[in-house]
């Protein structure tokens, strides 16, 4: 199963009509991205922020962020399209306390960054996907 196709289909409320009988299914693969969902999904009900254009051009990334103010918390997906020549984007995120600093999770790995959020809304993300397509799901929290 894809991360791109997992991330790019979910939605607050998921339905998986997986067939527990193919048995050729990743099944850890599958618990880990239901995990990252389940990490993911009460920042939907948070702040939503575009962080690129809305293009449907496969050649030009697309990001967006769900930022919850009130809890200090956001989510941010990034995808690399099928035919994105640049390996890395930076995206500049939105409504963050400039002063507070925030660490950043990416849910594909261990890596744990952390910034503050004028650097974060300044700078921006630099995310790196080799992979076409690819996504990058991303939590962060401000750090207290």
């Amino acid at each position: 199963m894809g991360t791109h196709a997992f991330w790019s289909n979910i939605a607050p409320s998921l339905g998986c009509g997986i067939d527990i009988r193919v048995k050729e299914i990743d099944y850890p693969k599958l618990r880990q991205l239901l995990d990252g969902w389940r990490r993911f999904n009460p920042n939907y009900f948070g702040d939503f922020y575009p962080l690129s254009p809305w293009i449907r051009d496969a050649k030009v990334w697309i990001a967006w962020q769900f930022d919850r103010p009130e809890a200090g918390t956001g989510a941010i997906q990034v995808f690399r399209r099928s035919d994105s020549f640049y390996e890395a984007a930076r995206f500049k995120l939105q409504g963050l306390n400039p002063d507070a600093r925030y660490s950043i999770t990416y849910l594909d790995s261990t890596a744990l960054i952390e910034s503050t959020g004028r650097q974060l809304m300044d700078e921006g993300l630099l995310v790196t996907l080799k992979e076409q397509p690819q996504a990058a799901v991303f939590l962060y929290e401000r750090v207290k």
